[in-house]
């Protein structure tokens, strides 16, 4: 083992040079050193903010006086009550993903719905083709009735002979 911090020391060249106050000094271990920073840090900012609070409080000298409505409170509440601020903001979006699922549950239409709307639209659909094969199959009775024809052409009577011929057949769909 020595043998390996003789060598460590032999090919490390680099000694640094540490001045007496700093010897001097106690050791801190690595949280002192962070939490010695952040404090130092924090004093700064905090003497800045006073700082900035007293050139402020110079310049801008009037302060309105804003009188208190009764039963009136902020929606926010962040004077009367600032620490729930951020539990209040929470609970309010909740409650609007709450209030839009409950809107997305009753304005879309289940899968029974669905099939039950199919169901009478087909229904619908198919009473129609009845009645219009209906209509049409008496239509082409009343037709031939007015027409005095029959469906091959044929002149029931010597007098809409001419009008028969004249006139053009009904094509068998109708």
């Amino acid at each position: 083992m020595s043998e390996l911090s003789d060598r460590v020391h032999e090919e490390c060249t680099f000694k640094p040079k540490i001045n007496k106050m700093s010897q001097s000094m106690p050791t801190r271990s690595w949280r002192e050193l962070s939490e010695g920073d952040t404090k130092r840090l924090h004093q700064v900012h905090q003497g800045l903010k006073q700082e900035r609070d007293g050139y402020e409080n110079e310049i801008f000298t009037f302060k309105p006086k804003i009188n208190a409505s009764p039963g009136v409170q902020s929606r926010l509440k962040v004077s009367s009550d600032p620490h729930n601020y951020v539990q209040r903001l929470e609970h309010e979006n909740k409650m609007q993903q709450r209030q839009q699922l409950m809107r997305s549950q009753v304005s879309a239409p289940s899968l029974y719905h669905l099939y039950i709307f199919f169901f009478f639209f087909f229904l619908y659909i198919h009473i129609c083709m009845h009645v219009c094969m209906y209509v049409c199959m008496h239509a082409k009775v009343l037709i031939a009735r007015w027409t005095r024809t029959t469906w091959a052409g044929e002149c029931l009577n010597v007098h809409c002979l001419a009008r028969a011929c004249t006139l053009p057949r009904v094509p068998p769909c109708f």
